[in-house]
């Protein structure tokens, strides 16, 4: 399920990575607040994430803290085409 939202989870810390979503959105349900992932373009002819921001948040290291989705967040993923 991870993988098909394009965030993976580093065990035995609380960062997740950003990889790339198979669609262009989806929300998970939280306690704390919805999590909406949006990767406008998210298709097989586009694999490649780039410029991920959190909340508006630019993230150059691909990486955000469990804490940061307290609230609710928003993740943006552009897609880009496979060189």
């Amino acid at each position: 399920v991870f993988t098909a939202l394009g965030i993976y989870p580093v065990p035995g810390y609380d960062k997740y990575y950003v990889g790339a979503p198979l669609y262009e959105a989806a929300e998970i349900q939280r306690e704390t607040g919805p999590l909406r992932i949006l990767a406008p373009g998210a298709a097989p002819d586009h694999p490649i994430p780039n410029d991920p921001k959190l909340n508006g948040r630019a993230l150059p290291n691909y990486q955000f803290r469990h804490t940061d989705l307290e609230g609710g967040a928003v993740l943006e993923v552009q897609m880009s085409p496979a060189s």
